[in-house]
């Protein structure tokens, strides 16, 4: 499980992964890249019930820290409000029970899809008597720049995470 943490790194843990994720919030983007690009070799290898298990449990660590997560957020809330960030933006940026729980689901609905890797989507027998099958696999390591949305760390993360892939998540200078 060690290994499979660099597939959720963010520059901007505080909010959606506390604690033993914090290690990654200070490396640079170059480095994050690298990491990423490691893990994304073991991972496009691992079953989809690996993959599946480990999204369980990102929802549960979600839903087990949510007091943690919420008491980081609120520090966060508070700083944004010092910096006079605009009331829509505080809402954006709000974490709460309902929300995470929000966030959890979502990872849970993510994980009763269809495994997206290794699906002959294509096959045929060309003249020459070659034969041609087209399937799926992971990109490797998708790079993200989104909005400051805490729920959108979680949905792109697990995303990229079922389909085989590592990421590296932006969000925007107000998360």
């Amino acid at each position: 499980m060690e290994k499979i943490l660099p597939f959720f790194m963010t520059s901007s843990w505080k909010t959606a992964f506390p604690a033993h994720c914090l290690r990654y919030e200070f490396m640079n983007m170059i480095e994050q890249a690298r990491l990423a690009k490691e893990a994304s070799l073991q991972l496009r290898n691992t079953s989809a019930e690996l993959r599946n298990n480990v999204l369980l449990s990102f929802a549960g660590k979600l839903t087990d820290r949510k007091d943690d997560i919420i008491y980081a957020n609120n520090k966060d809330m508070e700083e944004a409000k010092k910096n006079g960030m605009p009331e829509a933006m505080l809402d954006r940026l709000l974490l709460n029970e309902n929300r995470i729980e929000g966030m959890a689901e979502g990872i849970l609905q993510i994980v009763k899809l269809d495994d997206p890797l290794h699906q002959v989507l294509e096959e045929r027998d060309l003249s020459s008597g070659v034969h041609l099958k087209k399937v799926s696999c992971a990109i490797g390591v998708i790079g993200i720049i989104f909005e400051s949305r805490p729920n959108v760390t979680a949905d792109c993360a697990a995303l990229c995470f079922k389909a085989g892939n590592a990421c590296v998540l932006k969000g925007g200078k107000e998360s």
